[in-house]
């Protein structure tokens, strides 16, 4: 028996916090309420001096000790209540003397070991009777060894328990954690691309800002053609162009206009020229930043000189 009842004083210095109540478990009178180790120790040498204080104390045949455990702000219970019968004897005779006969977890109530027979010496205190297990008597065969070793497997196994339950706990906290890195990682991902996207569509209208408004293979094109170009300018305006075809009525239209077609028309002027020439036109009609380049392009490659 004493070694229960130092089990249960080291249950209360495991951890910070645990505590136990101890009562009358037959008119729950209580006498402790969430006693830790350091409440114990300020008033007792050990839990054993304890209840021998109780046992002097109070008219109690059975005392209730159910463990708790910190949870939060407050405590929860933590395994089955524990009974400790004890036979109480004359206090005139005996002031200290007690009997504790069993204790079982989860026992019922009105259930009573009796002492052994007492002899016309009075037996030494604290004389210890071989409990029975469950309440089933000592047909088992269970020798006081067994049977606490019994009760601290017990003990250990709700404490295992205990501690399979706040695994499972931490277990479901950090799944959840995993999930939401996963969709944090995921985010990161989409927004890695993006930046990606949005720094490929900069560096494209950069591009598009330094690339010239006229391709200059366009320029070199007409400038290796200019002279002959210009000499069919100034065919036409002599009325003898070389090389053209008959010419057609424009009337109406202005000497430029007129050049321009006769120009289009000379055996130097291939179709790909002729449809730059074209998509000029239609720039400078569609687009005044268009206009402004190649009129720019033109002075710098004194396009005017050659003609």
């Amino acid at each position: 028996m004493q070694k229960y009842l130092e089990d249960i004083q080291d249950y209360l210095k495991s951890k910070p916090g645990y505590s136990i109540d101890v009562f009358d478990f037959e008119t729950n009178q209580r006498y402790y309420n969430k006693l830790t180790i350091d409440r114990l120790k300020s008033e007792f040498e050990s839990f054993a001096d304890l209840i021998d204080h109780l046992n002097m104390t109070f008219n109690t045949t059975v005392i209730g000790i159910q463990r708790f455990k910190p949870n939060g702000s407050s405590n929860r219970r933590f395994g089955t209540t524990t009974q400790l019968k004890i036979n109480r004897k004359d206090h005139t005779d005996l002031p200290k003397e007690r009997m504790v006969s069993e204790a079982v977890k989860g026992a019922p109530n009105n259930e009573h070991i009796s002492a052994p027979a007492v002899s016309e010496q009075p037996p030494a205190p604290y004389q210890m009777q071989p409990p029975s297990p469950f309440g089933m008597g000592s047909a088992f065969g269970m020798s006081m060894p067994d049977v606490m070793n019994l009760h601290t497997k017990s003990s250990k196994y709700d404490d295992l328990k205990e501690e399979h339950r706040e695994l499972k706990e931490k277990n479901r906290k950090l799944e959840r954690e995993k999930d939401e890195l996963s969709l944090e990682i995921r985010q990161l991902k989409i927004d890695n691309q993006l930046a990606e996207k949005l720094k490929e569509l900069a560096l494209k209208e950069q591009a598009l800002k330094d690339k010239p408004a006229i391709d200059p293979s366009v320029f070199n094109r007409l400038i290796d053609a200019a002279e002959n170009v210009g000499a069919t300018v100034m065919a036409n305006k002599n009325g003898s162009a070389p090389g053209m075809a008959a010419p057609d009525s424009n009337e109406g239209l202005s000497q430029n206009k007129q050049d321009l077609i006769f120009v289009v028309k000379s055996d130097k002027v291939s179709d790909e020229m002729a449809r730059e020439l074209a998509l000029i036109a239609v720039g400078f009609t569609q687009n005044a930043e268009f206009t402004t380049a190649v009129r720019k392009s033109i002075q710098d490659y004194k396009i005017n000189e050659l003609v």
